[in-house]
């Protein structure tokens, strides 16, 4: 794979000539070569050439009639390949905004004005993206050829595919492995020999066996090619993630021979994959929900309590007195205050209660299954636990202290933004009341 400190292109799109400047000065410095254009319709242009950039900073608002939002678009209805790693810049904060972005193709969505520590890190993911993407691609476009070439030799050389430095296996119409190249076998973790003649139960369970089993005899039955992703276990009981190419081989008179086939490792990848779904839902500072994962939950929350009517309550947290703590203490003590939050509600808050950082200092709290009284004895359980908990900061311990605003859902409820209001105007009771306080608000 390439080194990430090779300069790669970035097509940044961006109507605002200064703006456009800045981006492109900031990515040089970052090691990027950038691909300036202030024109919808060029960038999407310049992005669907095969060798053009793989990856792209485009703004939601564009001079002409093509928007970054209408690039994604396209560059999904022509099924993009390689497909180029989306990052919409836009003035739009809302969470509806957030959500048409991405169901538009983006892969994220900065406001502006855009933070260069946060650009920077949004696009070291996308680099790591675009640059697996790559060697993704590479790597199936040889192992295809290879397909092609050995399932037209039926009389394959042994020394050939021990000189493919990929792991190959052929398997007969009985599922008995006939032949492999070492590469497979030190995937495998086990000795060439113990392979073959053996049958692929003996490496692996049951359900994936079957699994493995029912490909095989899909492929036998089409006569084509075969793609699938699966899993694979190691001799060291270690779970690696892997593409299958497989293709069938005909034997001498002409009847199915068996199947051959070729694995990559694609454990890392889906680790990237997952990786950025995290980034997508949690928020980064304390690892709890982000405000849109949240409100995703509340929002089907509601549409269950107004199909059965069950109660469910949530709370709203606001730090007392934060922008004091930032000011005194500086915004690391404040992020250590955060994280106390986080990490008691954690503690004290059930299984199946849902919570999550809203922005700034303010929690939700999420309540299934319990009537407002009920998420007020909750809210004042978190209140006292925090009042009494203290963190360290340069060998001082501190302390801090919440306002909570607790409500409860309503059948007649169409969008948790209403429930959210109610909640707002409890903890601003709350807070005018002295602070260190539950208010509710039926």
């Amino acid at each position: 794979m390439e080194s990430q400190t090779e300069p790669i292109e970035l097509l940044i799109a961006e109507d605002d000539s200064s703006t456009l400047a800045i981006l492109c000065r900031k990515a040089q410095e970052w090691g990027y070569t950038p691909v300036p254009t202030s024109k919808g319709a060029e960038a999407l242009e310049r992005l669907l050439d095969p060798a053009g950039p793989r990856l792209a900073l485009l703004d939601w608002m564009l001079p002409d009639s093509t928007s970054g939002l209408d690039i994604c678009r396209e560059l999904d209805r022509r099924r993009q390949t390689p497909r180029t790693y989306r990052i919409i810049l836009t003035a739009r904060s809302t969470q509806e905004d957030l959500i048409e972005a991405l169901e538009a193709g983006a892969d994220d969505c900065l406001a502006k004005p855009v933070v260069p520590g946060i650009l920077r890190s949004r696009l070291n993911v996308g680099r790591r993206f675009v640059e697996l993407d790559r060697e993704l691609h590479r790597k199936n476009r040889e192992l295809q050829q290879l397909a092609h070439d050995m399932a037209a030799q039926y009389l394959f050389q042994k020394s050939l595919i021990d000189a493919i430095p990929l792991p190959v296996f052929v398997r007969n119409v009985e599922g008995v492995f006939a032949s492999c190249n070492a590469r497979f076998a030190q995937f495998l973790g086990v000795d060439e020999t113990t392979i073959v003649g053996r049958r692929l139960e003996e490496f692996a369970t049951p359900e994936l066996a079957e699994v493995y089993r029912q490909a095989d005899d899909d492929l036998l039955r089409d006569g084509t090619l075969q793609q699938y992703e699966s899993a694979v276990t190691h001799a060291d009981g270690s779970r690696h993630e892997v593409l299958f190419h497989k293709a069938p081989f005909l034997g001498p008179e002409g009847e199915h021979g068996g199947i051959i086939g070729t694995l990559v490792d694609i454990t890392e990848r889906k680790q990237l994959e997952s990786e950025l779904q995290r980034l997508a839902t949690t928020d980064p500072l304390t690892g709890v929900n982000n405000r849109r994962h949240f409100l995703g939950f509340a929002q089907k929350e509601l549409a269950r309590v107004r199909r059965h009517g069950s109660p469910t309550s949530l709370l709203m947290l606001d730090i007392d007195h934060f922008k004091r703590v930032n000011d005194t203490y500086g915004h690391s003590v404040g992020d250590l205050a955060l994280k106390l939050v986080a990490q008691v509600l954690t503690e004290a808050l059930r299984e199946g209660d849902i919570f999550g950082r809203l922005g700034g200092e303010e929690f939700a709290v999420l309540l299934p299954a319990t009537p407002l009284p009920g998420a007020v004895g909750v809210a004042e359980r978190l209140r006292r636990m925090l009042a009494t908990r203290t963190f360290m900061a340069d060998g001082e311990a501190l302390s801090i202290t919440v306002s909570i605003g607790a409500t409860a859902f309503h059948p007649g409820d169409t969008h948790v933004d209403a429930i959210l209001e109610r909640a707002d105007t409890a903890l601003y009771r709350a807070k005018n009341n002295g602070r260190n306080r539950v208010e509710s608000n039926e």
